[in-house]
């Protein structure tokens, strides 16, 4: 299953309705690299989607693939339930 949402933090009701009390203790890797390319700073806006993620109960690992090194990219999403990319 894919969801895609424009606006995460707005659309956080639409989730238990797809999603059922799965999200709770579901691994998600919140991957926000895609908002480091704006030409603005995204920090409030991908922080908001963070929060909404884990006000729904799912337990988010952040990755940075940036900065992270193959080996963690790869052992992080390997481990995950979910990712979630921002940006």
């Amino acid at each position: 299953m894919m969801l895609l949402f424009s606006h995460f933090a707005q659309a956080t009701s639409l989730v238990p309705t797809v999603l059922g009390n799965s999200t709770v203790g579901t691994q998600v890797v919140f991957i926000p690299t895609a908002a480091l390319a704006e030409a603005v700073d995204m920090s409030e806006y991908t922080a908001g989607n963070r929060q909404a993620l884990e006000g729904l109960g799912f337990a988010v690992v952040e990755l940075e693939l940036s900065t992270a090194t193959p080996s963690e990219i790869e052992q992080t999403i390997t481990q995950a339930d979910a990712l979630f990319i921002d940006g």
